[in-house]
């Protein structure tokens, strides 16, 4: 066992970040609607990362979504009415980013941390 606190606040982190997944309400409510945003927008999945994940989220934080499309149907259109629906139906703001949408420095560390709706247990 590592004695440095920051490698133990890492792994209590860990630990606590798998409970925080599959009782988080955000992952609830966007897991009731999952098949409402497949029909509605074209989604093929859904999934939620950042603070809202990590439990780091206050009242005021925003939401972060990684969402993909069904191939084709990632049209402007398309993304902003996910944007505005997703907002209303969660009651904050949202950040939904596409997998082309997010810078390569923090790609390893979103795919690492997305929780997927609707995948596993």
């Amino acid at each position: 066992m590592n004695d440095d606190p920051a490698i133990m606040s890492m792994e209590v982190n860990r630990e606590m970040l798998g409970n925080r997944q599959k009782n988080d309400p955000i992952i609830h409510q966007l897991e009731a609607v999952l098949p409402h945003l497949k029909k509605r927008f074209d989604v093929a999945r859904i999934g939620c990362f950042g603070s809202v994940i990590r439990g780091e989220d206050r009242p005021e934080s925003d939401i972060d979504l990684l969402v993909e499309f069904v191939h084709g149907e990632a049209t402007f259109r398309n993304f902003m009415e996910l944007v505005y629906y997703l907002q209303d139906l969660l009651g904050r703001n949202v950040d939904l980013v596409t997998d082309q949408g997010f810078s390569k420095y923090i790609r390893h560390t979103v795919e690492k941390e997305v929780v997927w709706c609707g995948e596993g247990d």
